[in-house]
C-alpha cells in the first residue's frame, strides 16, 4: 500500500541488550538519550521473507549496533549494521599511534571472505582459492583449488559411512605407564550397506591386543576352531579380520580368519575355512590345506625338503602320500626311497617282528620275514640303495 507523509529517518549509536533468538528480536539500548528499543527485528545479508533461506548471524548480548526508524512511522525500529569501537595502539604497525576499527577481527586481504566466532571456529575464503574449515588448531581442513588438495590436519579422525567407518586415533597419555601415546588406525567394512555391523576390520598401529585362548574379547565371543588367540603374537601392529556373518550386532560375530603381523617380523594366520595358495611364474606352486587335515602340495619343478637330512621329489613323478587309515603308507615312483629317511623302515621292521612272532607261535616258519627284519635293521634299504639299485 502506498504511504505518503514521510519522516525523517534516525539513526542511533546503541548496544544490544537482550537477544530473542527464537522470535529474531532484540532489545537496543542507545548510547545517548538512553533510549530503549523493544522487539527490534534482526535482519541478515540475505533472507527469503517466506522460506528463511539466507546468510544469518545471531548476534550476541553487548554487541554494538547502529538502530535506525524509518521514515514510515508505523515500522518497527530495526538494526541497521553492527559497527566496531575505534581504538589507538595495535591497529597498524606502521603507525602504532593511528586509530583503528579493528576490534580484534581476523587480518583479512582485499577479497577475502570470513565466518568466525568469538570462540575462533569458522570458514576462511580466501582469494587465490583457498578455502579452510576450522574448529580449532588440532581440527582443520585446506582445499587448495589450484593443486587439487584437500589437507585436514587433526588429532583423530572419524569418518562414518553407510559401507563402513575409519577412526585415526591417538590415546590419551594416562593410558601409558611411560606416557607414550598411542596411535591407531581402525577400518571397518560392510558386505550390505543396510547389515547390522561389519565384515571386515584392520586394525594398525600401537596398543592392539589379541585376546588369549579361552578368553571373550567382545566381539569375537569364545575362540573357537580357528582362535583369535595369540599363540604366537600378543602385540601385533597390524591385524587383518573377517568374519562370518556380517549381519549381526558387533558382540555377536565370530571370526572366520585372523591375520595378525607384529615388528619382530612373526606372522599368525588363523582361519575355519580351507587355504588354498598359489604362486604363478615359470614354475607354479599350489599348497592346499583343508579343515579335514588333507595337504596337498602341488609344483612344476621339483620339492626340496630338508630337516637333517635331505630328500627330494623329482619334478614329473607322482608326489608321495601318507594316509592313516592302515590301507597305504607310500606310493609313487620314485616315491620308495623315502621310506628308510622318513623311517618307514624302522616302523616296517616293527611291525615285521610283530608277524614273526605271531607265525613261531602258530608253528609257522619265519625265515624269510626275519631275514627281512634283519635287512631292515642293518639300513639296506636306505635313500641312496634305492635310487641307485
Amino acid at each position: 500500500m502506498a504511504r505518503d507523509g514521510n519522516s525523517a529517518v534516525r539513526i542511533y549509536a546503541g548496544r544490544i541488550t537482550d537477544v530473542d533468538p527464537v522470535r529474531w528480536i532484540c532489545t537496543v539500548r542507545t548510547e545517548l538519550f538512553d533510549k530503549t528499543f523493544r522487539d527490534v527485528a534482526i535482519g541478515s545479508l540475505y533472507v527469503h521473507p517466506v522460506d528463511g533461506e539466507g546468510v544469518h548471524v545471531m548476534p550476541e548480548i553487548g554487541a554494538a549496533v547502529w538502530v535506525g526508524i524509518s521514515s514510515e512511522g508505523d515500522i518497527r525500529p530495526f538494526i541497521v549494521g553492527f559497527r566496531p569501537y575505534f581504538q589507538k595502539g595495535s591497529t597498524s604497525t606502521a603507525r602504532p599511534s593511528a586509530i583503528g576499527a579493528r576490534s580484534n577481527r581476523p587480518i583479512m586481504q582485499p577479497g577475502d571472505i570470513f565466518l568466525q566466532t568469538r570462540d575462533r571456529n569458522g570458514l576462511r575464503l580466501r582469494r587465490g582459492g583457498i578455502t579452510e574449515i576450522f574448529a580449532s588448531p588440532l581440527a582443520r581442513t585446506h582445499f587448495l583449488a589450484r593443486e587439487g588438495v584437500v589437507h585436514t590436519l587433526c588429532k583423530n579422525f572419524k569418518l562414518d559411512a553407510f559401507a563402513g567407518s575409519v577412526r585415526w586415533e591417538v590415546a590419551n597419555a594416562e593410558k601409558d605407564d611411560q606416557g607414550r601415546q598411542a596411535a591407531s588406525v581402525m577400518a571397518r567394512v560392510r558386505e550390505f550397506a543396510n547389515h547390522k555391523g561389519h565384515v571386515v576390520r584392520v586394525d594398525a598401529g600401537g596398543a592392539l591386543t589379541i585376546p588369549s585362548e579361552g578368553d571373550v574379547d567382545g566381539e569375537s565371543g569364545v575362540v573357537g576352531p580357528a582362535p583369535a588367540s595369540s599363540e604366537l603374537i600378543s602385540a601385533p601392529v597390524l591385524r587383518l579380520r573377517i568374519f562370518q556373518d556380517g549381519d549381526q550386532w558387533e558382540a555377536d560375530q565370530e571370526e572366520a580368519t585372523s591375520l595378525s603381523f607384529d615388528k619382530s617380523g612373526q606372522v599368525e594366520l588363523a582361519q575355519k575355512g580351507a587355504l588354498h595358495i598359489e604362486i604363478r611364474g615359470t614354475s607354479n606352486v599350489t599348497l592346499k590345506l583343508t579343515p579335514d587335515g588333507k595337504c596337498s602340495l602341488e609344483t612344476d619343478s621339483d620339492v626340496d625338503v630338508t630337516a637333517g637330512g635331505s630328500y627330494t621329489q623329482k619334478a614329473g613323478t607322482q608326489a608321495l602320500q601318507l594316509k592313516n587309515d592302515g590301507t597305504t603308507v607310500a606310493v609313487g615312483v620314485p616315491a620308495a626311497k623315502v621310506l628308510y629317511d622318513l623311517q618307514f623302515s624302522t616302523m616296517l621292521s616293527a611291525s615285521l617282528l610283530e608277524l614273526s612272532l605271531g607265525l613261531k607261535a602258530l608253528g609257522l616258519p619265519t625265515v624269510a620275514t626275519d631275514s627281512m627284519i634283519a635287512a631292515l635293521n642293518a639300513g639296506t634299504f636306505t635313500a641312496a640303495k634305492l635310487e641307485t639299485q
